[in-house]
C-alpha cells in the first residue's frame, strides 16, 4: 500500500491493550478504541453494526472527540440514518453495467474488516486494516480495500489522517457518487453541526450550496460539537482519487470532498485508487495563517 508514513506494526489482539506513554488502544464492543490518558479520543468500527437489523455498516470512525471529550461525530443522525461518523463510501457501484449495490445507504452490501493491527510510537497512535467489500447474499468479493489511520496530538491542535486505498478485484467495476447534479460520494465527515456553523477555504468565507461548491483543498468549519470546536478538513493534493468540488451543508448532513461526482469511474481487476485526507481539530478558536501553514506541511 502506498502510504506517505513507514510504520511497524503490532498484530491486534482482542485480548491486549498497547500502551505507550498517555496513549493506549483498547478493543471493546467490536470496535478499536483510542485514549489518551483516561479520555476517549476516538473508536474505529470493526465488526458490522446496525439499527435493529437496518443500516449495516463496519470500517468507519465514531465517535471521534474533541479535546473537552465532547463527541464531535454523529451515527445514526435521525435526519439521515445511514451516516455514519467518519466515513467514505459512494452511491453508485457497478460491475459489466448493471448496479450490484448502494454502499452510501448499506444496500445489499456488507464490509469484513479484518488483519487489523495497531501501535503506539513517539506520539502517534496508528490503525490499520483489510476491509473486503461483499455483495449481495452470497458475500462476493468486489473490492480490497486498505485502511489507515493516524493520530498526532500537539498541544493546540491533533490531527487525524486517513490513507484509503481501494483495489478492485473485478474487470468494468465502476464507481461513483449520487447520480444527480449533486454527485456526492467519498470522504463524508458528518460532524455535530452548531446554530452557527461557518465554512472557509484559502480564500475566506464560503457558502453552502444544493450542488458542488469549488473551494480549495482545505475547509474550516466552526462551531462544531457541544464545545464549538473548530474542525478542518483537508484533501491532499497527491490522492489519485483527486478532489472533484465540495459538497457543503449547514445543517442535518455531511461535508464531503467529492471524488468521482455523478459520473462514474471505471477499474479494472488490479486498478487501484487512494484517498488522502486529513481531519485537524483545535483545542480553541484558530485562524487561516495557521490552517494554510499546517496545509502546507501536510500537502509536503
Amino acid at each position: 500500500m502506498a502510504l506517505n508514513v513507514a510504520i511497524v506494526y503490532l498484530f491486534w489482539s482482542f485480548a491486549c491493550t498497547v500502551i505507550n506513554g498517555d496513549l493506549r488502544f483498547q478493543q471493546e464492543d467490536g470496535k478499536l478504541s483510542l485514549y489518551e490518558k483516561e479520555q476517549l479520543i476516538l473508536s474505529y468500527q470493526i465488526d458490522t453494526k446496525s439499527l435493529n437489523g437496518e443500516y449495516p455498516r463496519a470500517n468507519y470512525v465514531h465517535p471521534l472527540n474533541d479535546f473537552s471529550g465532547s463527541t464531535i461525530t454523529e451515527d445514526f443522525p435521525e435526519d439521515h440514518l445511514h451516516h455514519r461518523g467518519i466515513f467514505w463510501t459512494w452511491h453508485q457501484l457497478y460491475v459489466d453495467g448493471q448496479s450490484v449495490s448502494d454502499p452510501w445507504v448499506c444496500e445489499n452490501i456488507s464490509w469484513k474488516v479484518s488483519n487489523v493491527k495497531h501501535q503506539v510510537k513517539k506520539g502517534k497512535a496508528s490503525i490499520q486494516a483489510e476491509v473486503d467489500w461483499l455483495i449481495g447474499s452470497n458475500q462476493e468479493p468486489m473490492v480490497k480495500e486498505q485502511v489507515e489511520i493516524i493520530y498526532q496530538g500537539m498541544e493546540d491542535h491533533y490531527t487525524l489522517d486517513f490513507n484509503i486505498e481501494l483495489q478492485s478485484l473485478k474487470d468494468r467495476l465502476e464507481i461513483g457518487g449520487s447520480d444527480d447534479v449533486k454527485g456526492y460520494g467519498g470522504f463524508s465527515p458528518r460532524l455535530a453541526l452548531g446554530e452557527n456553523t461557518t465554512f472557509s477555504d484559502a480564500g475566506g468565507a464560503v457558502t453552502p450550496q444544493n450542488e458542488q461548491v469549488d473551494a480549495g483543498n482545505w475547509m474550516w468549519l466552526t462551531d462544531i460539537g457541544g464545545s464549538k470546536s473548530n474542525v478542518v478538513i483537508m484533501y491532499h493534493p497527491k490522492s489519485t482519487a483527486s478532489l472533484k468540488g465540495w459538497i457543503l451543508r449547514k445543517a442535518r448532513s455531511m461535508q464531503n470532498p467529492v471524488w468521482p461526482g455523478r459520473e462514474r469511474v471505471q477499474l479494472n481487476r488490479g486498478d487501484q485508487v487512494e484517498i488522502m485526507a486529513r481531519l485537524v481539530v483545535f483545542r480553541e478558536k484558530t485562524d487561516q495563517k495557521i490552517i494554510n501553514e499546517l496545509y502546507q506541511n501536510y500537502s509536503r
